[in-house]
């Protein structure tokens, strides 16, 4: 006499169907947890350049008071490109700032001669501590390109410095200086700010001093 099979009441494993599905909830968890991370990552980064913004007015402030002026750029450096964390960018006005307030070389600076070295106080007392000013200091605010040294934002990127020029020595430099003045939103003074980790003119991403 034939008997019949007891079925068994444990099953063996998953069915193609049933990994397919949770290899699909791990993968959508995966997705979710690196958007989060980078969510973060970006608030982190931002967060950090609106700290180093209020750092450099501070010490652009006390420049002022020291010399009556804010930082020129001297001529012949405008566009001068460097490379940060996110490509090479124009880093003129950063390397600038980095020497107004470091002392450590003056030929960004309007009528300066000496270059930078990483010596801080090279030529005058520095205005900010040297946490602040080593590149990968305390603060991390400063880095250093091809003999070049620089403030940057959150993202390693250089910052941008515009100020009030001269009305320069004849009536077109004149001129060209008063329509550039113009375009300052904080024209007694200047303006600072960083493009948010990207290289484009959408002004919505940039972290500034004027807003």
């Amino acid at each position: 006499m034939k008997t019949r099979p007891i079925a068994s009441s444990q099953r063996s494993g998953f069915t193609v169907l049933e990994l397919l599905v949770v290899m699909t909830v791990i993968g959508l968890l995966v997705a979710i947890a690196g958007t989060a991370f980078q969510m973060v990552q970006t608030r982190s980064k931002h967060s950090k350049t609106q700290v180093v913004i209020k750092v450099i007015e501070a010490g652009l402030d006390q420049y002022w008071k020291d010399n009556g002026i804010y930082p020129l750029l001297s001529e012949g450096k405008e566009g001068e490109a460097v490379n940060g964390s996110t490509g090479s960018m124009e880093g003129a006005g950063a390397i600038m700032i980095y020497q107004a307030l470091s002392g450590d070389g003056d030929d960004y600076l309007e009528g300066g001669k000496t270059s930078s070295t990483g010596q801080i106080g090279q030529l005058y007392k520095p205005i900010l501590g040297e946490g602040d000013l080593r590149p990968g200091g305390t603060s991390r605010m400063v880095a250093t390109d091809s003999g070049k040294y620089f403030v940057i934002d959150g993202w390693g990127a250089p910052f941008q410095y515009k100020t009030k020029k001269p009305k320069g020595k004849d009536a077109a430099a004149a001129e060209a200086a008063e329509k550039e003045n113009q375009t300052l939103h904080n024209p007694q003074s200047y303006d600072l700010w960083s493009t948010g980790g990207k290289q484009d003119n959408n002004t919505t991403t940039w972290i500034t001093n004027w807003n």
